[in-house]
């Protein structure tokens, strides 16, 4: 005895509000093994509603296709329900049961096979998992010349003169009938068709099983090689993205190695500059002070002289005038004295002098000639103070020459300190700049390995495919 198939028309109809996603998970909560469905295209979408009219079914009012979409969505179907879209039943059945679609309205073949090959060719389902019927049995031959795959189902509101034999010029699956005219004769008739059908269709069933298997080989040869190739792809895509990070992040790294190496180049040239500048200061400064030392010793020693000079000059002078008018004795015996004793007399005069406490007293005691030698032991003397003044300005430019030298050397070490310090940062950072290289290296090994290791997992897995198709049985 042949199995009896349940369709759950419109749905769990008599328990839920028909043609309700409501209705339709009652109908798979029952355990229905297909689910029907009414459909109309508002659009270029697919509504499921039975009646033209909304009246029935809805709180609408009017005709189902003379209404915009968003105005058909926002009725009541029944318990809070929306009128759904045929794919959200697809979606809520999800291979639990078959689809019986029912064509109602005008304009429907074409988004509804568009609707069932989408499906069929991203969702998994199969063409016989879905039955396309209609009482207007000229779209059922659109649906037929669209896709052939997909099952039609011939429903007939009476009982027309060899039914059964029309559905199959039709090639349809299914005959659907009402119960009234449902009769032993016509089920009699649909067996031996069916019998008959089965039997000549052996021969090309054992054909359509070698094709198959021959798609299946090709498809899966095919999503091999697009899953190697894909796989291919993107561990290239993976590699070249990360060589190419690699060389900006090592260029990035060598330019600010080169600005890091230039501003030390800059710091170190700035500095040379700096102790030229104060290496030129000191010697300049130790010059000019050594310069102004020496002038100061000798217009000192000058200033000395010329006074000694005209205070000799004065003495001689006044004894000259004195011994004109007689008033130096000429009995002073200045030979006689010898020469130390002239010697001390100059000096006593010379104290006198320089105390400027010479007076007449003294006139007695001097001649022109101990004059004239007095004269000469204060130029003597001047010229002794301002060889001393010369010494001493030439010790204090030396000290002030060594002083200059010091800092120099100071100012040398700093700015050997400088150079010494950019070149050991413009050091570190191209060892930073190598290591950074290194790393780069090394995680584009590891990505060349990694690809290695997946072109090789997909050969595998390629291979297990293989072997996996050549054990299994038969279709």
């Amino acid at each position: 005895m042949r199995k009896l198939i349940c369709f759950a028309h419109r749905g769990a109809s008599g328990h839920e509000p028909e043609n309700t996603l409501l209705s339709v998970g009652k109908a798979l909560e029952l355990g229905a093994e297909w689910i029907e469905v009414d459909v109309y295209a508002v659009e270029n979408e697919l509504v499921v509603i039975h009646d033209e009219r909304l009246e029935r079914t809805t709180n609408g009012k009017g005709f189902v296709t003379q209404h915009s979409l968003a105005y058909l969505r926002s009725l009541d179907a029944g318990m809070g329900e929306r009128i759904p879209y045929l794919r959200e039943v697809f979606d809520l059945v999800r291979h639990r049961a078959g689809i019986n679609v029912e064509i109602k309205g005008k304009n429907t073949v074409a988004p509804l096979v568009s609707l069932i090959d989408d499906y069929v060719n991203t969702r998994d389902w199969s063409y016989g998992q879905i039955l396309v019927s209609s009482f207007d049995h000229n779209e059922l031959m659109k649906v037929n010349s669209l896709q052939p795959e997909v099952k039609l189902g011939a429903l007939c509101a009476s009982l027309p003169f060899d039914c059964i034999h029309f559905a199959q010029e039709l090639a349809c699956y299914s005959v659907h009938l009402s119960m009234e005219f449902l009769d032993k004769r016509i089920v009699d008739d649909a067996h031996r068709r069916a019998e008959e059908i089965i039997g000549a269709a052996r021969e090309e069933a054992e054909s359509y099983k070698a094709r198959l298997k021959q798609q299946i080989a090709e498809k899966s040869e095919r999503e091999k090689e697009t899953l190697l190739s894909d796989a291919r792809a993107e561990a290239a895509r993976l590699f070249e993205k990360t060589r190419a990070e690699a060389r900006a992040s090592v260029e990035n790294e060598r330019r600010e190695a080169a600005k890091r190496t230039k501003k030390a180049d800059e710091a170190l040239v700035a500095a040379k500059v700096k102790a030229r500048e104060i290496l030129d200061g000191a010697q300049l400064e130790a010059e000019q002070s050594a310069a102004r030392v020496r002038d100061e010793a000798e217009r000192r020693g000058k200033a000395l002289l010329e006074e000694a000079k005209g205070r000799a000059a004065e003495i001689v002078e006044r004894a000259r005038t004195d011994a004109g008018k007689g008033r130096i004795s000429a009995t002073v015996d200045v030979e006689t004295a010898g020469e130390n004793g002239q010697k001390k007399l100059i000096h006593k005069l010379m104290k006198k002098v320089k105390a400027g406490s010479y007076t007449d007293d003294y006139q007695a005691e001097s001649g022109e000639l101990v004059i004239g030698r007095m004269a000469a032991v204060l130029v003597s003397d001047a010229e002794q103070e301002a060889r001393a003044l010369l010494k001493r300005a030439q010790a204090e430019a030396e000290r002030l020459r060594a002083e200059h030298a010091g800092k120099l050397d100071e100012t040398k070490r700093e700015c050997d300190a400088l150079l010494q310090d950019a070149e050991r940062e413009a050091r570190r950072t191209t060892a930073a700049a190598e290591r950074e290289a290194n790393v780069l290296k090394r995680e584009i090994e590891q990505l060349k390995r990694l690809r290695n290791a997946l072109e090789e997992e997909v050969r595998l897995a390629s291979a297990a495919q293989n072997d996996t198709q050549q054990t299994s049985p038969s279709i």
